[in-house]
């Protein structure tokens, strides 16, 4: 699932009364720009690139086939968000609707097809789309896994979020997710991000455990558990989880 977009702040200085005299006007302070981070332009520049550089670039080689677990021979491909083919794109969607539609509609946030449809087609998204090898890609093939990333910054921390993992029921427990998030990671790795990044919701147990074993743990700037009167305890309704790229290299 993607990640949430936090409310801006408000600024505390709009609870104050209006009929308040100042007996002279707030100083306004200058804060100085703080210097671009040193990845800011390798990210922009990672980000401008054709899917063909990316790949030559950034993405660790002889990756682009998996053998998986039931013995299938597995083909990866690559595209932007304005080069997926139309039928591919709504392959994904259908995808994301039929695993996730359910916690999305438990969620605050509520299931909206259109709202997600515009998300797919964000700038600098990134898909890897699966079929089985030896399979053409048209209509008539239906795609057995994706996954969507992103180069960013998560509030100033270079990283690279999965927006998207899902997989057929078939193509569970084959390690063709694994083999996805492993290839991504390496993506982050290459281009010097901090971390890699996701957000799962706290309904989706199955998932929650597969990314702890992968060496996701619920990130600092994720909304927390929290514990109520009485001992309750009380999940939000989403984690973010992350997974530090510089520790996993050594």
């Amino acid at each position: 699932m993607p990640k949430f977009k936090k409310e801006p702040k408000r600024n505390p200085l709009k609870r104050l009364s209006t009929n308040i005299p100042f007996s002279t006007p707030p100083t306004k302070r200058i804060r100085p720009t703080p210097p671009p981070h040193p990845l800011e332009s390798t990210i922009k520049s990672a980000n401008a690139l054709s899917i063909p550089q990316l790949q030559g670039q950034y993405f660790p080689p002889n990756n682009f086939t998996f053998r998986a677990k039931d013995g299938n021979t597995y083909n990866f491909k690559t595209y932007a968000s304005n080069t997926i083919p139309s039928h591919d794109l709504e392959a994904c969607f259908n995808l994301i609707e039929q695993t996730s539609e359910a916690d999305y509609r438990a969620s605050s946030k509520g299931w909206n097809p259109t709202h997600k449809r515009e998300e797919m087609r964000e700038e600098d998204l990134r898909y890897i789309i699966v079929r089985p090898s030896g399979s053409s890609n048209t209509t008539a093939t239906p795609i057995s896994a994706f996954l969507s990333f992103m180069l960013t910054f998560e509030v100033e921390q270079p990283v690279i979020y999965i927006y998207e993992i899902h997989t057929t029921p078939q193509g569970r427990g084959i390690g063709l997710g694994k083999h996805l998030m492993q290839l991504v990671e390496g993506v982050g790795t290459k281009v010097g991000v901090d971390k890699s990044m996701l957000t799962v919701f706290t309904r989706n147990n199955f998932a929650e455990e597969l990314y702890k074993r992968l060496g996701y743990a619920i990130d600092e700037k994720s909304p927390q558990v929290r514990k109520l009167r009485g001992g309750m305890v009380k999940k939000p309704e989403y984690f973010v989880m992350s997974k530090d790229l510089h520790e996993a290299k050594r």
